[in-house]
């Protein structure tokens, strides 16, 4: 009876008659150490069928009698070593990788996307000049609670690249097979750039332990990692050469009798635009990260930077940092929306291995979208305006007013301005309608000789930018006499010139006369062209006109065309004339006046109609006096209240 395939050729395989299938005894094989993963020599599982069969190999069914092709792809996720049944196992690609000194690359056919490797047979041992890259698979590697995943050896030089590493440990209890590492240990040189270590245990350096090599580490997530000891994420020792951390996140992860839940290094270790926060450990001032640590925009309630670091931000636990926990009970660590690590990293740190500008996060998203990079390993589609840089323009001041500039924010046109005096509560005012490039604002109604406090916040989307710089400006003091200098009715602190509309204003905040200055009058005539109603006048008033024998045919002092004239403060109008009202006429409209008879000093001259007051027919206007004989001095007046 037949018993190998080709023995003369060397092919001990069972032959399909062979005497030997199915002729041993499964105790005996247990008891020796084989278990139902254990693999036979060729790599294939050791029991095929009810029964193993006798001898070094099991029969598989279909017998090969050519070797399959070496390469470096992948095409199985199952973990063996069978040369005959043409698929690549990751195993079987390290072995031909292996074969060549020359730089080599393992990669994953695109029909594994998504799937698990779970190794029967023990860590991978990488020894050569090697890159095993997962790019655009999402492929997990699984240690299977057996072992590590990686044991990168000295002389190495290893980069791995989109991967997911993971010891699938089921609790801190799992260290037996990896004291030191449980997802890679490493003695060379290892470079790990957009991967996940996760769910990794060891007594120290739960997802990685440093040993005496270099190491890089971009763009990669450290969560969900147990220490026993210390290290819950990484452990960087003592002897290890350089370790680097770029645009990671390393949350999450646990040292359970030992500290640094994130990182403990015994050796200085570099960081920067990373977050290392929400772990814990068995010491309350170390959960994060204990050791030597240098670096700059990190995220971290690690305070104990070594020199030379920079805008190191402490995490705040009232704050939100990352989307968390699912319905499905995953943890997603891709930014809130409102994350605190926004729009906060430094570009010029956020480089590969190469010193190049990093073009995607760890989900593939771009890079930077916002003002800045943001910190940790995934990119926010939020963006966060900066803070304006606010000032106040001196020459614009006035007595009731405060101009103020700030720095131009991109693609910005909503601002809450804030302001305050001394002691009270901050005004906002919301600028919605400025343009995209308008950096001005003037603040008005301000009162005269105050010190008042301003500071801007810029919005964009509905994202705030930080407060401003806080600035404080004074109001000028108020002029102490009222002299219009101009019959434009403008209200432009910056003219150099007083309308009767600012003069009112003026009025207003405690002045008690307008008068007019002389020159206005060289040509006999005067005429203000109101663009809108004046000012609501509250307190009493005196408008005082110094010209005589005016002519004037409709309001000596003041001819109203429209709208409301509210004088019900108190009005004085003297020594005027015209046709029809010497001192006020009222073309259309509304006035309402608190007036008596010596308020008026009429001319004696051709005043016709109306020596104070006239109005014509579709005008209204009331007159609050006490003073009978003021009557005298109007013409059709709508109500005399007395």
């Amino acid at each position: 009876m037949p018993l190998f395939v080709d023995p003369a050729n060397g092919d001990y395989r069972l032959d399909v008659n062979s005497q030997a299938v199915n002729k041993g005894n499964n105790d005996l094989a247990i008891s020796a150490g084989l278990y139902a993963g254990s693999l036979d020599l060729a790599g294939n599982p050791r029991i095929y069928g009810d029964t193993i069969d006798v001898g070094a190999y099991e029969f598989q069914t279909m017998i090969v009698t050519e070797t399959e092709t070496p390469s470096t792809i992948v095409t199985t996720n199952i973990d063996k070593i069978n040369p005959y049944d043409g698929l690549i196992s990751i195993r079987e690609a390290l072995q031909y990788a292996n074969t060549n000194d020359a730089y080599s690359v393992i990669t994953f056919d695109k029909s594994l996307t998504g799937k698990t490797i779970k190794f029967n047979n023990g860590e991978l041992v990488l020894d050569k000049t090697l890159t095993i890259d997962g790019s655009g698979v999402n492929i997990v590697i699984d240690a299977n609670q057996q072992s590590r995943v990686f044991f990168v050896a000295q002389n190495a030089n290893v980069t791995l690249v989109g991967l997911t590493i993971t010891g699938d440990a089921a609790s801190p209890t799992q260290f037996v097979n990896a004291p030191y590492g449980g997802g890679i240990f490493n003695q060379g040189a290892l470079t790990i750039l957009n991967s996940k270590i996760t769910g990794n245990s060891a007594r120290n350096g739960g997802g990685i332990f440093n040993a005496d090599g270099t190491l890089r580490i971009v763009n990669c997530l450290l969560a969900g990692n147990v220490a026993q000891g210390s290290g819950g994420g990484l452990l960087n020792d003592a002897r290890s050469d350089k370790a680097n951390i770029t645009n990671s996140t390393i949350a999450n992860n646990t040292a359970t009798d030992g500290v640094g839940g994130g990182i403990c290094t015994t050796n200085v270790i570099t960081i920067n635009n990373a977050i290392v926060a929400e772990n814990t450990s068995n010491n309350n001032y170390y959960h994060d990260i204990f050791g030597l640590v240098q670096g700059n925009n990190n995220l971290s309630s690690y305070s104990q930077w070594l020199n030379g670091s920079e805008n190191n931000f402490v995490y705040d636990s009232s704050l939100p940092l990352f989307v968390g926990l699912l319905e499905n009970e995953t943890y997603d660590y891709h930014l809130a929306e409102y994350s605190q690590a926004i729009d906060r990293g430094n570009d010029a740190l956020a480089v590969d291995a190469k010193g190049n500008l990093l073009v995607y996060d760890l989900a593939g998203n771009a890079r930077i979208q916002g003002n800045a990079v943001d910190i940790g390993a995934y990119e926010s589609p939020y963006r966060f305006p900066d803070a304006p840089v606010l000032g106040a323009i001196e020459e614009a001041t006035t007595h009731d007013s405060v101009a103020l500039e700030w720095t131009r924010q991109k693609d910005v046109t909503v601002y809450t301005l804030q302001y305050k005096t001394s002691g009270v509560d901050w005004i906002d005012v919301r600028l919605e309608t400025l343009g995209n490039n308008v950096t001005s604002y003037t603040v008005t109604g301000l009162t005269p000789s105050t010190a008042y406090q301003f500071r801007l916040i810029a919005w964009y989307n509905g994202k705030k930018s930080e407060d401003s710089n806080e600035i404080t400006a004074e109001t000028k003091a108020a002029p102490t006499s009222l002299v219009v200098t101009t019959f434009d009715d403008s209200d432009n602190p910056n003219d150099n010139a007083t309308s009767l509309r600012e003069a009112i204003e003026l009025v207003n905040t405690g002045q008690s006369e307008i008068t007019f200055d002389a020159s206005l009058f060289t040509d006999g005539t005067a005429s203000i062209q109101l663009a809108d109603e004046l000012p609501t006048i509250t307190t009493a008033l005196t408008i005082d006109v110094p010209f005589e024998n005016n002519a004037g045919k409709w309001g000596g002092a003041i001819y109203q065309l429209s709208g409301t004239l509210d004088a019900t403060g108190g009005i004085s109008l003297l020594r005027n004339e015209a046709q029809w009202g010497g001192g006020l006429y009222l073309n259309s409209g509304s006035a309402d006046l608190t007036v008596a008879a010596g308020d008026f000093i009429p001319q004696e001259l051709t005043t016709r109609f109306g020596q104070a007051l006239a109005k014509n027919a579709g005008a209204t206007m009331t007159i609050n006096s006490r003073d009978a004989a003021l009557i005298k001095y109007l013409n059709d007046f709508d109500e005399f209240i007395n």
